[in-house]
């Protein structure tokens, strides 16, 4: 399980466990009680260096959330986990 910074509409970002094997997660609504289907996205940083960090991100339809949102604060802000790159 990986850390994931889900970013709805709305909502202040948060971060959730989400299994590696996966291409989305589907997060309940706080507000209808229904499931709504997220799309993962990731950031990569220090690409150039000898140990990178991959963080993942997730957000509604087909928009990525990193045009709508500051992505790099939230991760800054809320601290999640990177995901090992192998």
């Amino acid at each position: 399980m990986d850390d994931c910074i889900i970013f709805r509409e709305g909502q202040k970002p948060f971060i959730t466990k989400v299994p590696r094997s996966s291409t989305h997660i589907e997060v309940q609504n706080p507000v209808t009680g229904k499931y709504e289907k997220f799309r993962f996205h990731a950031v990569l940083k220090g690409r150039m260096t000898n140990n990178p960090q991959r963080y993942l991100y997730a957000g509604q339809g087909s928009l990525d959330p990193f045009e709508k949102w500051d992505v790099w604060k939230h991760i800054h802000y809320l601290k999640p986990l990177p995901v090992s790159i192998r």
